[in-house]
């Protein structure tokens, strides 16, 4: 890797570091006493990721309806060359409430929904294998303030063709009410 290109990542994670600062200091400080999943509480987040073999573009919504359980919608994407994925899924969570970690919020759950398939490289019944789409998942947010969190989620895909294989999503989390 050429000074250059280290230079250009150097100032893009300086760059990155300072704006969640900044938003840190207009949206608010975090309060260590509040807890960081609560009942009654919706939370968006927008993602990135990759597999394998494809970038993903994902936006999640969840819903905390118990102390320790949300309901959420996904709509994630993959994109490779002449081919494209989009899942929509509906996704429990089940939140690690009682770990007391300051500030971190763990979770485990399964997203179900139908992957429609698409490409324009393969012929005949595989070009569009569209199915089911199960996968278990597990991640956590890192809050650093009372309305916004780093997002981590990996998902472990059990059903699907093209599509099942684990994943990595990253993502800023944001507690809307």
């Amino acid at each position: 890797m050429n000074i250059k290109k280290i230079m250009l990542i150097a100032l893009v994670l300086l760059l990155g570091v300072s704006t969640l600062t900044a938003a840190t200091k207009v949206i608010g400080s975090f309060d260590s006493k509040s807890d960081t999943f609560q009942k009654g509480s919706f939370y968006v987040t927008p993602q990135v990721g990759l597999n394998r073999w494809a970038a993903q573009f994902a936006i999640s919504g969840e819903y905390a309806m118990l102390k320790n359980f949300g309901i959420g919608v996904s709509l994630l994407s993959y994109f490779w060359s002449h081919s494209s994925v989009i899942a929509p899924t509906v996704d429990g969570y089940y939140h690690f409430t009682w770990l007391k970690v300051p500030k971190l919020d763990a979770f485990a759950g399964l997203a179900l929904g139908f992957a429609i398939f698409h490409t324009t490289y393969y012929v005949g019944p595989d070009a569009t294998d569209s199915g089911l789409y199960a996968a278990p998942f597990t991640g956590a947010r890192y809050w650093f303030s009372k309305k916004m969190s780093a997002f981590l989620r990996v998902n472990f895909g059990l059903v699907g063709k093209y599509w099942n294989s684990p994943s990595a999503l990253a993502g800023i989390s944001f507690k809307v009410k």
